[in-house]
């Protein structure tokens, strides 16, 4: 190194002196070219700076610089500047590629100097790298690219690989990326031009020039065979293991990004890898067998040696280092020795297996140690690779041979300890030999199949314990063995079909096993492992016993209930044919089956309904009684298959089928059978079923357990209950029923069963939670409500465990669904209300459990803090802050405190949204959170919100939240919390009154924007506080925030505020019913002797007041403030609300008598004040104790009357006056010695009579006038008055004017002495008002005239019965208001009903002569009304009279053209009349007068009218007509001839439908759905008449009359389908009476009848049939269901499956149609 200091000085020191002597410069350059051969010292830091010192000054000298150098190109130098490219320097190199630019070479240009200057600084070696191209590469030239021309490509390649080669052996993470586009920009280059490269790459382990030329030109001319290879290459026992370790780290270099390349020089990296890896091999094996003996013999004499000297022995330390480092040098060849048998296959190794086996073999016997490692052992990479192409088989048969290598790799399937990543590779393995089995190369694949046969045993063995393999909790772990798990089913079977035998069977029926323990079926997996098993078990069949059948088949057949895919379920059929044909007994089963699951090309979806429905007839109970328990577990796992099909027929098959079950249950031959099949099978499948997402597949499950519960009570107990007869009322109908209502009917049910003494446990775990569960997801949102309430029922039952299991299930339903469901977060909350009722718990650590398990998850769905809530706008559901609640609120109190400052503190966030909507969810969670917690916590709440919320509309915001926090609390808190409260909250109260915030309320723009600002409920606070707030201990505390404002009584808006809160308190006072009224009468006496400039009494002053006002005569000190005294007197009123003579104790009548004689005076005295208030309240107390009888009126009365008649007359205040008039009515009601004078009478009769017509007045009025009237003084002003009462019984105001009035005027004619012209005078000045314009004034007078007719005696009403009847009739005819015309004939029926034989005959004549003689069609129709209400008093008479008028009647109803006005009213009536005559006397038309024939044929003429009203009418006298010949004996005779009684039941049938055929296009009709209803029924009923089975005399008229019914179902049907409204629904309950009511005989006989009956619903519920509303659907599927149960499953069955095809084949011609 001495001589580069040297060097550095002398150049420093010539640089600065000029010298003329040529000779000098000689010596000079000579000494220069010395430093040329001068050994490399790249870790010398004197080097590195001498020898850019050196190449620096040769790039001066070549630039002219430096001139004593004396010399410009020479070889020499030019062969150290290409060695000085591979400098690890970037300087240095960067300086020679810039000396080398001196030389005079043409292909040397200034670009590519710059580039391979770029190229060698680390920084720029990509983007250099990038924009290198040749020009063969390179369209056209851009900016920043370097094209090497095709002439010099050769030259410059070179020194490129010269610069990149620092580059590519540098192992450092910066250095990665650089490596990896050296190694990319060397793969585009010719396999020739990378000598440099691979010349550098065999040096490492070749340092000798002579053997490396000798490698390089085998490896170039391909002469290279394994001897000379072997013999050429040079003895690696010395070379250390670094380089070995370098040498494989550039081979996995070069294999990975120079695949093609290597591939040339193969020949050469093969013998001397193997080579290698063997010296390395030997190394490490030489090395364990030195570590054996030395535990063998531990206490060695060279140890003892040692340990004595104290010295260590250099040279075997690092012997043993070296050995260390060999073990990793050997894993990490075997390592790139896999890589290169994987990418390299095709070259001959088999040349080298006895190498492979040396170095193999060690490692093999040690694998089962080193598989539980994560990454797989190297020997297994190896034996991976040798597996994988088939070019190796031969090559790996030689190795397994000498090795047996597969018998270690199968044994890691089998161990414990493996790692996932080790059978991973195993299975890669036996995947590899599978996949070379299956090649058809007849040779290859005789190789692999002969290495499998060798080992199957092994094989299958492991692969068995592999499948047994249990599930990791892990979830990345689970994913990944679920992965392997289908990887090794599929092998299995592969395995199965290669190799067959009895270990495949085994190794098939184990995986199909564990498959059926998947959470979900992999139906594409049990499909490849069932035909796997079908081809071992042909082959093995005979060596199978029948108990390993049985057991196959048992493990097979629950298959049945899970496969969907139709090829699949053949398959597993017939790997259950081939088990049959084993096992005889087996085929009963397998045959049904297989008619189960057959298909058709041509029939709907392939399935063959008509083989499977057959088939499902014969499994009765008689079938499940004489068959194996194998059998019957087949069948049931079918059937629980097709319970979940989308096909009607199928579904209802199969559940006929349990059913049929479920009745040999009780069987005695079968029934130990059926027990054990029904626990194990089919009770388990049902609750599963309810279970399930399927809303079909639940309704169908809930049915089965209806049916349980009815015909097997003891197999569900406590379902029983449940069950009722009445379909209405029945849980099991109910509960899956379309109509939402009938839903939250039997959720009703369930909660109330849930709380009988028959539920048990069992049952709610069982039965009830699942449905409840189910019905949380219901979309109505009131179904979910009700359910929610259940949860709640239900979950106040349950012990601890189960308890924490429903709260589990809940949970896990929020988590798993997509979109958090509401319902769910409420039935969480609602079960956590429950926790109240385990405070009796031992143990208080489970409310801390039930905290940590359930806490945290819950609050995962809360925002993370106040900016994330802030940003996004998110609202916390409340339902989700109170199951919070209800978690801390058993935890310790100082962590209550942490998790309630958390949540408040949170909401607090979202108080102060600008977003109205999430602060009323914040506020309704405050809420629920302080309910939770109760009134003990809420100073804590309030004080948080007080800090938080500070300014602005938060203000608002926080009264609002108190007011919200006390409404929620205070109702159950105690008296002394509530005390605790008032300090924290009335100064947020006194605030939000008093404070600067209350003027806000009235400024607009604040009040728009938040609604909290519009009202303040800092009033409705004061009232909750006032109602538990300790009475009268707390008052003083209530009344600081009036009594410290009373010195600004002056102020109108502060003295208004004061009111307001004074009212609120006496609100809160007087609802508290528990409060005793003598207190409050106390507290009220003491305000008001209050002097309002002193301070409030204590509560102790208070009990003292109560004393002195009990025992002796008081000073009535009287208060002078109005507002306090306002306050005192309404405590009073509401005291006497309350209170009356009765409810009074009888222990403190005394007591509170005693009050009231000292209040009276007081209050008296108070009538004078000046404020308007005042003397009201005063009044209002003086009505209300009149009622207590008191001696201070008695004694008083005179000065009390006097002192009402100077209000009454000096006062304008209308309300005044009123109370006034209210306790004089009072006085002369309830005290007999109150007697006014007539002066004094007169002056109120004044006042009364003036002030009736006020609407708020007529009550008083009334009273008074009323008890002025049983006084019965003779003043001619009331006489007078009762003229003008008269008249306001029509024109008042107001319905209780006019009634009140009309009530006076009532009493005044029964009661007062009349005369006969005066009692004519004010009936006819009473009937003269029924012209009055307004209908409710007439309907007045038509009840007082009611009135008047039912309470005057008989002999004055026989005089002005005729006075009255006709303005009644005519009222009834001509009064355009309905209601005015009802009363009319209800007042002509009381007339009616009270007048003599004699006058009604009158009466009558009257009419028969208006409907024959007259010719005014309204007389006619008015005397058609007064018989129909006639009808109903006398009906005899009517019958009498209108015999004779009945051909009459008939003419009027056969009319058909009418003038405009009076065309249908007239028919309308008589029709009415009709139906009425019809329903109250039906002997009318017995008689033959009446020609019932004729009638009836009007009425179905007038079907076809064009008025609604005249359509309804007929169609209700047509149905009673049917009914009444249904019921007739001779209808049903055999003589009944095509039309009875000459009625065309045809043209009936025809006219009903016109209804349906006008109006089935429509969206919306007009005509109301009772018409429809009515049609249907008599279409039903005539349809029913045609096919009764007894109403024919001959077959060739029972067949006319049937197709004459069949014709009238397709008709109904056809509106079935085609129909657009409410039409559809009433023609398929049409369809459900014609069933109901035909008889099965009928059914039989004529098959057609089942076909029209299933058609019309086949379509509806057809999914591909739209336009159909979900309760159509299932009004079809119901009336499918009620066909069903009458007729045997066999003929519906063959019915359904021919209109399938019927529908089939007309959808496919319209299609070839179309």
């Amino acid at each position: 190194v001495n001589p580069w200091i040297r060097l550095n000085l002398l150049l420093d020191t010539l640089s600065k002196i000029s010298f003329s002597d040529s000779v000098f410069y000689n010596r000079i350059s000579v000494e220069f070219l010395k430093y040329v051969k001068w050994e490399d010292y790249a870790n010398c830091s004197e080097w590195k700076i001498g020898m850019q010192k050196w190449v620096h000054c040769l790039d001066n000298s070549c630039r002219g610089g430096y001139c004593f150098l004396g010399f410009h190109e020479c070889s020499e130098i030019y062969c150290k500047l290409l060695k000085m490219l591979q400098s690890n320097d970037p300087q240095l190199a960067c300086l020679a590629i810039r000396c080398l630019g001196q030389w005079d070479f043409p292909y040397l240009t200034g670009d590519i100097i710059d580039h391979l200057q770029a190229i060698a600084t680390p920084k720029k070696s990509k983007q250099a790298l990038t924009n290198l191209r040749f020009a063969a590469d390179v369209s056209d030239q851009k900016l920043g690219i370097t094209v090497i021309e095709k002439q010099y490509r050769l030259k410059i390649v070179p020194l490129v690989i010269q610069v990149l080669l620092p580059r590519l052996h540098e192992r450092s993470s910066r250095n990665i990326s650089v490596c990896k586009a050296s190694y990319l920009w060397i793969a585009g280059l010719d396999s020739r031009e990378i000598y440099p490269l691979m010349r550098k790459f065999f040096s490492i382990v070749t340092p000798n020039q002579s053997v490396l030329d000798a490698i390089i030109h085998m490896a170039i001319t391909n002469e290279g065979r394994k001897k000379n290879c072997l013999e050429m290459c040079p003895d690696f026992s010395t070379l250390p293991m670094k380089s070995i370790n370098i040498f494989f780290r550039n081979l996995e270099d070069l294999l990975y990004y120079l695949g093609e390349h290597v591939l040339e020089y193969v020949e050469v990296i093969v013998p001397i890898s193997i080579k290698l890896i063997f010296t390395v091999a030997r190394i490490c094996e030489q090395g364990r067998s030195m570590r054996v003996n030395n535990i063998i013999s531990p206490y060695s004499t060279q140890r003892e040696d040692q340990n004595k000297n104290g010295t260590l022995n250099t040279t075997s330390h690092r012997i043993s280092e070296e050995r260390k480092h060999a073990r990793n040098v050997r894993t990490y060849s075997f390592r790139v020795l896999a890589d290169l048998l994987y990418r390299h296959p095709q070259f001959e190794f088999h040349m080298y297996s006895n190498d492979l086996v040396y170095i193999m073999e060690p490692l093999l016997l040690r694998l089962s140690n080193e598989c539980g490692a994560s990454t797989p052992p190297v020997i297994l990479q190896v034996v991976a690779s040798l597996s994988s192409s088939y070019h190796l088989l031969l090559t790996f048969l030689s190795v397994e041979e000498s090795t047996s290598c597969l018998k270690f790799v199968w044994e890691i399937l089998k161990a414990e300890v493996a790692s996932e990543q080790s059978r991973v590779m195993c299975l890669d393995i036996a995947e590899n030999l599978v996949n070379h089995v299956e090649n058809d190369n007849v040779r290859k694949k005789n190789l692999a199949k002969q290495i499998l046969v060798k080992h199957s045993k092994e094989l299958f063995e492991s692969l068995q314990i592999l499948v047994s393999h249990p599930n990791c909790s892990s979830k990345c772990m689970k994913s990944q063995l679920n992965l392997n798990l289908e990887r090794t089913f599929l092998l299995i079977s592969r395995l199965s079909h290669t190799l067959g035998g009895k270990n495949a069977v085994f190794a098939t029926i184990i995986s199909l096993k564990r498959l059926a323990r998947s959470p979900r079926l992999d139906e594409g997996m049990l499909s490849k492992l069932l035909s796997a098993f079908s081809t071992a078990f042909l082959d093995s069949s005979a060596i199978m016993n029948s108990k390993d059948v049985e057991k196959f088949w048992a493990l097979i057949t629950p298959f049945l209930c899970k496969v969907r895919n139709v090829k699949v379920r053949s398959e597993l059929v017939h790997a259950l044919s081939i088990l049959a044909n084993n096992l005889d007994s087996l085929w009963v089963s397998t045959k049904i089956l297989q008619k189960l699951n057959s298909t058709a090309k041509n029939s709907l979806d392939d399935i063959n309904f008509e083989i499977r429905l057959e088939s499902y007839e014969k499994l009765t109970t008689n079938w499940f009684c004489g068959n194996s328990e194998q059998n019957m577990k087949a069948i049931i796992f079918q059937t629980f298959y097709d319970l979940g099909s989308s096909d009607f027929a199928l579904c209802q098959a199969a559940q006929s089928t349990i059913q049929n079950f479920i009745d040999a249950l009780s069987m005695p031959l079968c029934k130990d059978t059926c027990t054990l099949i029904f626990a194990e099978i089919v009770l388990p499948g049902i609750k599963r079923s309810m279970n399930s997402t399927e809303k079909s597949k639940r309704a169908v499950a809930i049915y089965l357990v209806g049916y349980l519960a009815k015909t097997q009570p003891h197999y569900a107990p406590g379902l029983s209950i449940l069950s009722k007869i009445d379909s209405e009322t029945d849980f099991f109908i109910n509960i899956t029923h379309l109509q939402s209502h009938r839903r939250s009917r039997a959720l009703t049910q369930l909660k109330v069963a849930s709380t009988s003494l028959e539920c048990h446990l069992s049952t709610i775990l069982d039965y009830y939670i699942p449905i409840v569960l189910t019905c949380l997801a219901d979309p109505v949102s009131n179904v979910a409500a009700t359910a929610v309430s259940v949860v709640r029922q239900i979950s106040s039952k349950l012990p601890w465990p189960v308890f924490k299991d429903i709260l589990r299930k809940i949970s896990r339903k929020i988590f798993s669904s997509s979109r958090q469901n509401g319902a769910y977060l409420h039935a969480f909350a609602s079960v956590l209300e429950n926790l109240g009722h385990f405070l009796n718990l031992e143990d208080e650590g489970k409310f801390l459990d039930l905290f940590k398990e359930f806490y945290p998850k819950l609050m995962k769905l809360l925002p993370d803090g106040e900016n994330e809530m802030g940003s996004n706008k998110k609202e916390v559901s409340p339902a989700l802050l109170l199951s919070c609640a209800h978690l801390i609120s058993f935890i310790p109190e100082h962590e209550m405190k942490i998790q309630l400052h958390r949540l408040t503190s949170l909401l607090c966030t979202s108080l102060v949204d600008r977003s109205q909507g999430v602060r009323d969810t914040a506020r309704v969670s405050l809420s629920n959170i302080a309910r939770v917690l109760g009134a003990t916590h809420v100073p804590y709440i309030i004080g948080i919100l007080r800090t938080r919320l500070l300014n602005g509309f938060q203000l608002h915001v926080l009264g609002s939240i108190t007011y919200d926090i006390l409404k929620v609390t205070t109702p159950e808190a105690q008296d002394e919390e509530v005390d605790v409260l008032l300090p924290e909250v009335l100064p947020i109260l006194d605030a939000d009154i008093f404070g600067g915030i209350s003027e806000e309320r009235g400024v607009i723009k604040i009040t728009a924007k938040i609604p909290e600002a519009r009202h303040s409920r800092s009033l409705e606070s004061i009232e909750l506080l006032s109602q538990k707030a300790s009475f009268p201990a707390s008052m003083p505390v209530l009344l600081s925030l009036v009594t410290k404002r009373l010195h600004d009584f002056g102020n109108i808006q502060i003295t208004r505020k004061i009111e307001q809160i004074l009212f609120s308190i006496h609100k809160g006072i007087s609802f508290r019913t528990k409060l005793k009224g003598k207190e409050i009468l106390v507290m009220a006496r003491s305000i008001l002797s209050f002097d309002s400039s002193g301070e409030f009494p204590a509560f102790d002053d208070i009990i003292l007041d109560v004393n002195r006002s009990s025992t002796q005569e008081s000073t009535y000190l009287v208060n002078n403030n109005p507002v306090l005294i306002i306050f005192a007197l309404r405590l009073i009123k509401s005291v006497l609300k309350q209170c009356s003579t009765k409810n009074i104790p009888e222990g403190h009548r005394k007591e509170y008598f005693n009050i009231f004689e000292d209040i009276v005076p007081v209050v008296f005295r108070f009538t004078n004040c000046a404020n308007h208030k005042i003397p009201l309240l005063c009044l209002q107390i003086l009505s209300s104790l009149t009622n207590m009888r008191l001696r201070t009126f008695e004694h008083s009365s005179d000065s009390l009357i006097r002192q009402l008649i100077v209000l009454l007359n000096s006062s304008s205040d209308p309300q005044l006056a009123q109370d006034c008039l209210r306790l004089l009515s009072n006085l002369m009601s309830r005290y007999a010695n109150v007697s006014p004078s007539n002066t004094q009478y007169r002056m109120v009769l004044r006042s009364a009579f003036g002030n009736i017509e006020d609407e708020s007045s007529t009550s008083v009025c009334h009273s008074v006038l009323r008890a002025i009237l049983s006084r019965r003084p003779l003043l001619s002003e009331i006489y007078t008055g009762m003229d003008r009462i008269c008249c306001l019984v029509a024109s008042g105001t107001s319905e209780h004017s006019r009634r009140m009035c009309a009530q006076i005027f009532l009493q005044f004619l029964l009661d007062y002495p009349l005369g006969a012209r005066r009692l004519q005078h004010y009936l006819e000045q009473l009937i003269a008002n029924l012209k009055y314009e307004c209908p409710a004034g007439r309907a007045s007078v038509l009840n007082t005239l009611h009135a008047v007719i039912l309470k005057f005696p008989k002999s004055v009403l026989r005089e002005t019965a005729e006075v009255m009847f006709v303005p009644l009739v005519v009222q009834l005819g001509t009064d355009n208001s309905s209601i005015c015309r009802r009363s009319a004939g209800e007042t002509i029926a009381a007339l009616l009903s009270r007048i003599s034989e004699d006058k009604a005959h009158v009466f009558f004549t009257w009419l028969q002569k208006w409907f024959l003689e007259e010719q005014s069609l309204t007389l006619k129709r008015l005397s058609v009304q007064v018989m129909t209400i006639a009808l109903q008093i006398c009906p005899d008479t009517v019958i009498v009279a209108i015999k004779n008028i009945w051909p009459q009647i008939l003419s009027v109803l056969e009319i058909q053209s009418f003038k405009k006005d009076e065309t249908w009213l007239l028919q309308y009536n008589l029709l009415l009349f009709i139906e009425k005559l019809w329903v109250g006397t039906p002997q009318f038309f017995k008689y033959s007068e009446t020609k019932i024939e004729k009638t009836i044929f009007v009425v179905v003429q007038l079907l076809r009218h064009e008025h609604e009203w005249i359509q309804s009418s007929s169609t209700r006298i047509l149905r009673h007509y049917i009914k009444m010949r249904g019921d007739d004996h001779s209808l049903n005779s055999e003589d009944l001839a095509f039309q009875h009684d000459g009625v065309d039941l045809e043209l009936a049938v025809n006219n009903s439908m016109l209804l349906f055929e006008n109006n089935f296009k429509c969206s919306e009709i007009s005509i109301e759905m009772e018409v429809l209803r009515q049609s249907a029924r008599n279409i039903t009923s005539i349809s029913l008449l045609f096919l009764s089975k007894n109403a024919y005399s001959t077959q060739k008229n029972a067949e006319f009359r049937a197709k004459k019914g069949i014709a009238v179902i397709r008709r109904v049907g056809r509106y079935c389908i085609v129909a657009r409204n409410c039409i559809r629904e009433v023609c398929i309950r049409c369809l459900a009476g014609i069933i109901a009511g035909i008889d099965v005989e009928m059914l039989l006989r004529y098959p057609s009848i089942l076909y029209e009956l299933i058609f019309p619903c086949y379509i509806c519920i057809d999914p591909k049939v739209h336009g159909i509303s979900i309760e159509q659907r299932g009004l079809a599927v119901e009336v499918l269901q009620l066909l069903r149960s009458l007729v045997k499953d066999r003929y519906f069955n063959e019915a359904y499956t021919s209109v399938q095809s019927k529908v089939k084949f007309r959808r496919k011609r319209r299609k070839e149609e179309i």
